[in-house]
């Protein structure tokens, strides 16, 4: 059940969004909200329409920002910390290995 502000009610307390983190660009916020959502943490973009709208903007009003849940917040740490487990990034396609 969701109250006034956006607040889910869990066991008779407020589990309230809290600010996660903020990305340059939709894209890439779009992106880690997948990640987190695949894994079962609810999270909001509240600068997602603007953001979408007029992309040059995003970094005037400061980023993307990525809420979760204040109970989530931990889970939504160890998840984008075990994707990045592994990751070397992009590679040049003339590299030799």
């Amino acid at each position: 059940m969701f109250g006034e502000k956006g607040t889910k009610e869990m066991n008779g307390d407020v589990d309230e969004w809290v600010l996660f983190r903020t990305y340059s660009n939709i894209h890439e916020a779009s992106f880690y909200r997948s990640v987190l959502e695949g894994s079962g943490v609810e999270c909001f973009l509240p600068d997602e329409n603007i953001a979408g709208m007029r992309p040059e903007l995003s970094l005037m009003i400061g980023g993307v920002r990525m809420l979760v849940r204040k109970s989530d917040l931990r889970r939504a740490e160890d998840v984008l910390a075990s994707e990045g487990k592994g990751v070397t990034g992009p590679r040049r396609i003339d590299d030799d290995e």
